[in-house]
């Protein structure tokens, strides 16, 4: 096999040409509904701007979603996020154009962060305020949080680093959780006096058994849930001819 010059900068589609010679894969990365669904690709053909793959059926259903990747492998000199032109769900294949890069490393991105199937009302405690919301994702060791419109802020102040609590049930038996963490991120939405805020949670052994077994949980509901949606993709794909 070729060895790849890792020194001297080489195109894209010259770097996922190579990788189509040397029968070397390359990793897509997407997420669905905050789970990350990462498989191999094979690069079929590059050229032209454009990039042909045969894909996983998961990465397929997370493509013509979410209308980009990423992708990710040792022989690119970073990752490279991508726009799908088509997404063929019968043949397993897609083209993919706009390569960007955006670095070597996609963060938190490749962490499993659930969303709730319903919504789950929260009580965030920050000092003297106690401010209502609904939970918008949840990791064994995060937890985002939607405020709510209805709660008269005044001059709250909600910084960074912000020692906080959390209550909620979780489903599907109103399991009580009560967690301690830090405030880690503020976003105020646009035109809103609503926040998402991002908190990282303090370890707790007792919590996290419960929190590790909900978001297993979510996390085989949702891979199930892409199934469901591939099958009825690839059933109005054959009715289409």
């Amino acid at each position: 096999m070729t060895t790849m010059d890792q020194a001297t900068p080489i195109p894209i589609i010259d770097r996922l040409h190579k990788l189509a010679e040397n029968l070397q894969p390359v990793k897509l990365i997407n997420t669905y509904r905050g789970i990350p669904i990462t498989y191999n690709a094979i690069v079929i053909e590059a050229e032209r701007g454009t990039a042909t793959l045969g894909i996983n059926e998961y990465q397929a259903v997370c493509l013509a979603l979410e209308g980009k990747t990423h992708l990710q492998s040792p022989h690119l000199s970073e990752v490279f996020r991508a726009t799908p032109v088509s997404v063929d769900v019968l043949t397993k294949k897609t083209i993919l154009t706009e390569f960007i890069g955006v670095g070597r490393s996609l963060g938190n991105r490749l962490y499993t962060r659930v969303q709730p199937k319903g919504p789950i009302d929260v009580e965030l405690r920050l000092g003297e305020h106690h401010i209502p919301g609904q939970l918008a994702d949840i990791s064994l060791n995060g937890i985002g949080i939607f405020t709510l419109e209805t709660y008269t802020y005044g001059d709250l102040m909600i910084k960074k680093n912000s020692h906080a609590y959390i209550a909620f049930d979780l489903p599907p038996e109103g399991t009580p959780v009560w967690l301690a963490g830090t405030v880690a991120t503020v976003l105020r939405l646009p035109n809103t006096t609503q926040f998402r805020l991002g908190l990282k949670i303090l370890p707790d052994p007792e919590v996290e058994s419960v929190l590790l077994e909900y978001v297993a949980s979510r996390r085989d509901a949702l891979m199930r849930e892409i199934s469901a949606i591939y099958d009825r993709m690839r059933q109005e794909a054959m009715k289409k001819g």
